[in-house]
């Protein structure tokens, strides 16, 4: 299960362009979120791990990240057991992870392997042999394009995801074959229209025969400022979000609308450093239902964060991060 959740977040953040937005979509839908199992939050927080090239993110050259299990029945958030230890080489490539479960006990050791560019090939565990112990495998075309992955569980293919570019290197179009119902292939596609950046969406869901269609827009420092969901036969607005930032440049709101009505509202918080400190999340009553904070170590590299729910801390995780420098 850990695969597959780890895919789907993979093949999200890498082509939904806005940072922010992507981690509004993975939070939107609560009552989707609140229904995620414990070992699949880590799954979505394995890859964030894995992804060092947010200079942002991290204050030096990582060398190891160490994930720890924490305790949350107290305030304080201490270490409660290991969960990935993952090791990077100097190019910031990840080299190994190895993932464990509550016990102590290692359940996966993971190794990446990478083709004479650079470009990330093959992930595989250890701890399986031959073909089983393939995970992940990265295909790139000769413009050294990521132009499909495919996914794997146990030698078997979970589902397999592909993309297509336009001229200017924009991915216009993704399109995903997932195979985990038996005898059933769920096929998926996501099409997008790119002016100087992606200005329109069209989500072709193949489990249900839904289709999608969202309209981007941007201010004059190419910023996205508001996403439209569009009823795709009568063009009418089900919704949007309005995306406000404040003097710095720095996202400070998000407002969704349905009608002239405010049905939810996220506030950002930062730190002198210009660093996201804390994110509040409001139902259409303003009521607060959600509250994240984001810890950070002494270099003020990003280690951790907890997670509240109507109060109560409901989740949490810290990092212990050595560094080359």
């Amino acid at each position: 299960m850990g695969n597959i959740i780890m895919g789907i977040v993979k093949d999200l953040l890498k082509f939904l362009i806005p940072t922010i937005w992507k981690r509004w979509e993975f939070y939107k839908n609560e009552e989707a979120h609140e229904k995620m199992s414990f070992n699949d939050e880590y799954a979505h927080l394995k890859f964030s791990l894995l992804n060092l090239n947010d200079a942002k993110k991290y204050e030096g050259k990582v060398k190891k990240i160490t994930r720890y299990y924490t305790d949350i029945k107290e305030e304080t958030v201490t270490k409660a057991g290991i969960c990935y230890v993952i090791n990077y080489n100097k190019n910031r490539k990840t080299e190994d992870l190895l993932e464990f479960d509550r016990k102590g006990k290692e359940i996966k050791h993971l190794i990446y392997e990478y083709d004479k560019n650079g470009n990330l090939i093959f992930v595989k565990d250890l701890n399986k042999k031959g073909e089983k112990g393939v995970v992940d495998c990265y295909i790139y075309n000769d413009k050294g394009q990521h132009v499909e992955t495919k996914y794997f569980d146990d030698g078997q293919i979970d589902y397999d995801t592909c993309y297509k570019y336009d001229e200017n290197g924009n991915c216009i179009e993704v399109n995903t074959d997932d195979y985990r119902l038996d005898g059933i292939v769920v096929k998926t596609r996501n099409v997008s229209v790119f002016d100087d950046r992606e200005i329109e969406r069209i989500k072709y869901e193949g489990l249900t025969g839904e289709t999608e269609k969202e309209v981007y827009f941007y201010n004059k420092n190419g910023d996205l400022k508001e996403i439209q969901n569009i009823d795709i036969e009568t063009g009418e607005i089900i919704s949007r979000d309005l995306y406000c930032y404040d003097t710095d440049g720095k996202l400070s709101e998000i407002l969704t609308y349905e009608g002239s009505d405010v049905v939810g509202k996220w506030t950002y918080s930062y730190n002198q450093q210009g660093k996201e400190t804390e994110c509040r999340i409001y139902d259409g009553l303003g009521n607060l239902t959600h509250k994240h904070v984001s810890i950070y170590d002494e270099r003020g590299s990003f280690c951790g964060t907890k997670k509240y729910k109507n109060g109560i801390l409901i989740f949490s995780y810290l990092d212990e991060i050595e560094y080359y420098d």
